[in-house]
């Protein structure tokens, strides 16, 4: 049986009934050495799901990033803090050599719970854009910075919101791109809840090519996806000073809005 990437590079290993272990890979980098957070999130999420006495789906994550991790070993420590019949709460922190790298409350719906895909999509449809095949596809070695996300993520930028990548930053911060897996990966919640973090940030549109380290990450979801590549519409407002916030929705090739993201970061440096 075929095993992808994200399936293999994400999974958990229980310890006992609170821990779990994990293997960080260094190929889900962002400049050529620090791990994606949306990676690292899925990991997380991963161990939290298991820790659930029954099977669910996550539909809210608030994560901190307190450290950045090195690849290699690391575990999970993941607490139920209430198991109810519709929605499980945990909590769940990622620890290497005893440093927190990740913290992260998640909440779990029961597997069934999450609302139908017609009223997602409803209530905020998807912006008219090209499809994939008429967007504008980059080859990885002519993205900004080294190798790494670029190779195991397919990103199709919509022609309006791609004029950055020609040196033309008057978009101001402000990116649309459709997502997949370079390897084919059917596309789930999982997922989701991973690219919303795995986009370039809105600040290459204005040229500044530097690393934006995610402080927090919330996302909540609304849907299940159908079927993708995946729509991520991702704007910076305020993205002007030391601390910038980046809103994000997503959708799948459905038009069924799946997530939403609120990130803050700081800001690259000049």
């Amino acid at each position: 049986m075929h095993e992808y990437r994200f399936d293999r590079d994400t999974a958990v290993a229980p310890i006992d009934r609170r821990r779990a272990a994990v293997e960080l890979h260094p190929e889900w980098n962002v400049d050529g050495r620090i791990l994606n957070g949306g990676y690292l999130q899925a990991v997380v999420l991963r161990a939290a799901v298991a820790a659930c006495p029954t099977a669910g789906q996550p539909v809210a994550v608030s994560s901190l990033f307190a450290a950045a991790p090195t690849p290699g070993p690391a575990v999970v420590d993941a607490e139920v803090l209430r198991a109810g019949r519709r929605v499980t709460a945990v909590s769940a922190t990622l620890r290497q050599e005893d440093a927190v790298i990740a913290s992260s409350l998640v909440t779990v719906a029961a597997d069934g719970a999450l609302p139908a895909a017609d009223r997602a999509a409803a209530s905020l449809p998807m912006p008219p854009v090209p499809p994939p095949e008429a967007c504008v596809r980059v080859a990885p070695a002519h993205l900004p910075g080294p190798p790494g996300l670029a190779d195991l993520v397919d990103y199709a930028f919509v022609p309006d919101n791609s004029r950055w990548l020609s040196g033309d930053t008057s978009g101001g911060p402000h990116i649309r791109c459709w997502m997949s897996f370079a390897d084919g990966r059917p596309l789930d919640l999982l997922a989701a809840l991973a690219m919303v973090d795995m986009a370039p940030p809105v600040c290459f549109a204005q040229g500044r090519f530097g690393w934006a380290p995610t402080l927090q990450l919330q996302v909540g979801v609304f849907a299940l996806p159908i079927r993708g590549p995946f729509l991520l519409d991702l704007r910076g407002e305020p993205y002007e000073g030391a601390i910038v916030a980046e809103d994000g929705l997503l959708w799948d090739s459905d038009g069924t809005l799946i997530a939403r993201s609120r990130q803050i970061a700081l800001a690259p440096r000049e």
